[in-house]
């Protein structure tokens, strides 16, 4: 993989993600008002679980937080169910 894969939200409400080689970026730029702070809220939940799981087989690992309205965490590979 060695373009960043650009995937698109599902949801007006959802962060847009962008996956690279090793790392997953999620990002909240794109969003207003409400929809922009409770995004925020909820990728500090993120953070912090992730921090909490840090070194657990199958748990992504948090790498940065760059600025409020994004997360970057690494990527493992996983099987669809």
């Amino acid at each position: 993989m060695s373009d960043p894969k650009s995937i698109p939200p599902r949801n007006s409400w959802k962060a847009h993600v962008s996956i690279s080689a090793d790392e997953v970026t999620k990002s909240l730029s794109h969003h207003k008002g409400i929809y922009r702070w409770a995004g925020r809220w909820f990728l500090d939940r993120e953070q912090c679980a992730l921090q909490l799981l840090e070194g657990l087989t199958g748990v992504p690992d948090f790498i940065a937080r760059p600025n409020p309205d994004c997360l970057v965490v690494s990527r493992i590979d996983g099987i669809p169910p």
